[in-house]
């Protein structure tokens, strides 16, 4: 399997290669950016017998994916309008955190409508609205499967998925609240040939890599009497949030098995619930192509988030 990881600024990418490894076995995983996007890399995924899958990482705001919108010559589609057509043409998505709120028709923030499909600013995949912020910007939260299970996840200032009026063609694998469908933390369907999956928390943080992002931040003397120092106002709170969150860091074991549920519920061969017909694509669709062979000798090397440098895996 071909798996793409969005590779652009602001993206928090920290632990998830070998969460990606372990849960995707023999997956070559390639880095793309927003530029290598709209240049229509994601064309030439085609090559393998199972679909290419298209991983959009969490970041510290929405609008560390705004460089996909406009693009790179005029007449052509834009990043996002190249990822609706991957899914559409069988493509598979998975979205955590900033990166699921992408996926939906909506974000919400603070009680205003920021973001939207209809002006172009999200991807539109999903019949659904991302609304946030969760009240604990940084912590342990528990996400109730579709038999009422609780698991715990971390969540790093997240959001949660509303069913928007009408839709009938979301399955919602996952909920803040017990048996709620407008409390989502984790939703499904399919978009044209493709299918999605999107995850409002982080499953790649598991409870080792939680716990050497403590060790950093005590060896730097941040959890214990400094600031995490930032020029980014949208990502103070989460900042202040992680500072606080590891000054009082208490290990919980992470759910292990309900990522990995989720994937064989949403990509399995079971029929998914099927969104509406493509829409948005405008411009030259250009033929697929394969990738260059700068892609092809790339292995994803993920660097690690700013205030953690060291230590991490």
């Amino acid at each position: 399997m071909i798996i793409h990881v969005f590779n652009g600024t602001g993206i928090d990418k920290a632990p998830l290669s070998g969460f990606l490894r372990a849960n995707f076995p023999g997956g070559k995983i390639y880095p793309l950016t927003a530029k290598e996007i709209k240049a229509g890399a994601l064309r030439g995924s085609y090559a393998s017998e199972e679909p290419p899958l298209l991983v959009l990482p969490g970041a510290y705001g929405a609008h560390h994916y705004t460089n996909l919108l406009q693009p790179t010559h005029a007449g052509e589609l834009n990043g996002l309008q190249e990822i609706r057509q991957f899914v559409h043409d069988g493509g598979n998505v998975i979205g955590f955190c900033a990166g699921a709120c992408l996926v939906g028709h909506h974000v919400c923030w603070d009680g205003n409508k920021k973001l939207s499909s209809d002006r172009g600013q999200t991807l539109g995949l999903l019949d659904v609205t991302s609304v946030g912020p969760l009240p604990e910007v940084v912590g342990y939260r528990e996400v109730f499967d579709s038999s009422g299970n609780p698991h715990t996840f971390f969540n790093l200032g997240g959001s949660y998925f509303r069913k928007n009026p009408g839709a009938d063609q979301v399955a919602f694998l996952g909920s803040y609240e017990k048996g709620s469908e407008n409390f989502g933390a984790v939703v499904s369907g399919r978009y044209g040939k493709g299918r999605v999956l999107a995850w409002q928390p982080h499953p790649e943080y598991t409870t080792e890599s939680l716990e050497k992002m403590h060790k950093a931040f005590k060896a730097a003397g941040v959890a214990d009497n400094g600031y995490v120092t930032t020029d980014d106002s949208t990502y103070a709170a989460i900042a202040r949030g992680l500072e606080i969150f590891f000054a009082n860091f208490e290990p919980r074991k992470i759910s292990q098995g309900l990522f990995g549920r989720t994937v064989k519920q949403a990509f399995g061969p079971e029929p998914l619930k099927q969104t509406s017909a493509l829409a948005g694509i405008t411009g030259n669709i250009r033929a697929p192509r394969s990738l260059s062979p700068t892609l092809e000798a790339i292995r994803l090397q993920i660097d690690r988030a700013r205030w953690f440098q060291e230590g991490i895996s």
